[in-house]
């Protein structure tokens, strides 16, 4: 007797501890389940839009990429050939408007003197100045020297005649440059294309998702899988992209995706330039 219950008292602990462990394995499972149902994110943000710009066409996309590292490696060297390669156009343009520049310059420093009631007298050009792809086209304009005298009652009566011939004669040295800028402006645009399509080879090679983007700038993925990505923003219009890491670990991730560099969108030389006779214009 004591040995027939002492086995259904085995069999009932044997019985006890499989339902234990069956009751175990069904709580793990069932958490496996909730994690892999939770394990996806959606990944949302907005490009940067130039202010002002409203519409419904394209303004460009958003491409998911894994292996962010790698990429942000390979796309720093094409930005930096890049760069060179339009900082080097400046350069040409430069050396090839000198005369122009300087004259720009010329005006600028005649414009200060007799806004300060003196009158210029002499002018000096320097003779070969050095222009790299890194010489800004401000450094220019302040070689040139004027040297000035203090005007007479009578000559302070001219004053804003001389000024505004000298803010006209900007203008007209502005207009015979527009052949050379309408010619920067193709080099950029066929630098900044060729190697635009290079980067998107290299990203496309580890795309995992794009969207195109309108002109609110919004983008939005869906069941994004958790993990470290990048966001490769393709500026369409600029021709150009900005590249942002994201860490997707929470349900709902945010990443806005910020604007180029400005020596990418334009040339630096004639931004500069523009600005320096429109200020010589309004003053």
């Amino acid at each position: 007797m004591n040995g027939t219950q002492h086995s259904a008292d085995s069999f009932g602990s044997r019985r006890s501890g499989r339902a234990v462990l069956g009751i175990l394995a069904s709580v793990v499972i069932a958490g496996l389940l909730v994690s892999c149902g939770d394990s996806t994110s959606t990944v949302r943000g907005r490009m940067f839009v130039t202010p002002g710009l409203q519409g419904s066409a394209p303004w460009g996309e958003v491409w998911l990429l894994r292996n962010y590292d790698r990429v942000r490696s390979d796309l720093s060297e094409h930005e930096r050939l890049l760069t060179l390669a339009l900082l080097q156009h400046d350069a040409e343009f430069m050396r090839a408007e000198l005369d122009n520049i300087l004259r720009i310059g010329e005006i600028r420093a005649q414009l200060n003197a007799l806004r300060r009631e003196e009158i210029p007298v002499r002018t000096t050009r320097p003779t070969n100045p050095t222009i790299t792809p890194l010489t800004p086209i401000d450094s220019l304009f302040s070689l040139v020297q004027v040297q000035t005298r203090a005007a007479t009652a009578a000559e302070k009566a001219t004053l804003g005649t001389r000024i505004k011939a000298l803010q006209d004669s900007a203008i007209v040295v502005r207009g015979r440059m527009q052949a050379s800028v309408n010619d920067l402006s193709q080099k950029y645009a066929t630098k900044k294309a060729s190697l635009l399509k290079d980067a998107d080879e290299i990203a496309t090679r580890h795309r995992l998702m794009s969207t195109t983007v309108r002109m609110d700038g919004e983008y939005r993925f869906e069941k994004v899988k958790r993990g470290n990505y990048g966001l490769y923003g393709r500026y369409s219009l600029m021709r150009w992209f900005v590249l942002e890491p994201v860490k997707v670990n929470t349900a709902s991730v945010t990443r806005d995706i910020g604007r180029l560099r400005s020596a990418i969108v334009d040339s630096r030389a004639v931004t500069v330039l523009d600005a320096t006779v429109n200020q010589i214009e309004s003053r």
